[in-house]
């Protein structure tokens, strides 16, 4: 039940509340201080720390994972999503460090050798504040992703909210809101139907190729 702050060298209990004094009188959570331009961060810390301390933390931040999750709803083959349809929501978590936060290769307390860390966190998935779906991603590589159906009964529009909590570190949870929208009907989805009512009305109008030589084997009369 430690603080997050606890995770960086030199920390301690009482650090937090000069952190909050010297950041204008304001609370400051362990993710926003991690994010913070590195200047206005290190500015902070000189309230605190002497220069060797300051340059052993922002060591250990450069290699802190952070969480980016992207959401996206989506019916394979149309466009538009209608009631009575199974949407598929796919989460995709690229885990990153700040050092090398705009690149494909960041990995938490390793940016060189890949295969030496596993990273584990767990989704959640809510409406409402209720929990509807829930499981544990490991990630083994630079982006995972996860996938789960989701029945839409009626037009509207449809709210979730994502929490991505890493297993490894404190206070680096991801909190998402995400929406999409079901409507009453699609043109793209009506022309769909009636083409295949035509292939239909054609298969029923068309003898099949049993009938075809079962009409060859009568005798004309």
């Amino acid at each position: 039940n430690s603080s997050p702050f606890m995770q960086l060298p030199y920390f301690k209990n009482e650090t937090v509340k000069e952190i909050t004094k010297f950041n204008n009188k304001k609370p400051i959570s362990f993710d926003t201080l991690l994010l913070l331009e590195r200047q206005t961060r290190v500015d902070i810390l000189k309230n605190i720390f002497n220069d060797k301390e300051i340059l052993d933390i922002e060591s250990a931040i450069e290699v802190f994972p952070i969480f980016d999750a992207k959401i996206e709803a989506f019916v394979d083959g149309y466009s538009k999503i209608l009631p009575k349809d199974i949407v598929t929501v796919k989460i995709s978590l690229r885990r990153l460090n700040l050092k090398e936060k705009d690149k494909e290769i960041g990995f938490p307390h390793s940016s060189s050798n890949i295969d030496i860390y596993e990273e584990k966190a767990a989704i959640l998935v809510l409406i409402e504040d209720k929990i509807i779906y829930h499981t544990i991603m490991n990630m083994y590589q630079y982006e995972s992703t996860y996938e789960f159906k989701h029945l839409v009964q009626n037009a509207g529009l449809y709210k979730f909210k994502f929490e991505v909590i890493p297993f490894t570190v404190k206070g680096m949870d991801v909190i998402k809101d995400f929406s999409f929208e079901v409507v009453e009907k699609s043109e793209e989805r009506e022309q769909f139907v009636r083409s295949l009512e035509e292939k239909d009305n054609k298969l029923k109008i068309e003898p099949s190729l049993f009938q075809t030589m079962l009409q060859s084997l009568v005798p004309n009369e």
